[in-house]
């Protein structure tokens, strides 16, 4: 399916016509990170790269404390099962 919007070289937006979430380099705490900004949750996900393969991230849940998590990389994932 070809792309609804032309999307500049460079441009850290990728779109869809289903798009629920958008990614943007910010400032957090006075160093760039990506985040994560939902269009219809009050909520903002910040990541940040700790180790090769582990990333750290936030979530900040507008009136909900922070909550932390990581994503880790996976490069042979078992089988889903049902």
């Amino acid at each position: 399916m070809p792309m609804p919007y032309p999307t500049p070289p460079n441009d850290p937006c990728i779109w869809s016509d289903r798009a629920t979430a958008r990614l943007r380099q910010v400032s957090s705490r006075g160093m760039s990170t990506a985040a994560m900004v939902y269009d219809r949750q009050p909520i903002i996900d910040f990541f940040r790269a700790v180790s090769p393969g582990v990333v750290l991230g936030l979530m900040d849940f507008r009136g909900h404390a922070a909550l932390f998590f990581t994503l880790r990389r996976v490069d042979d994932p078992e089988p889903l099962k049902d």
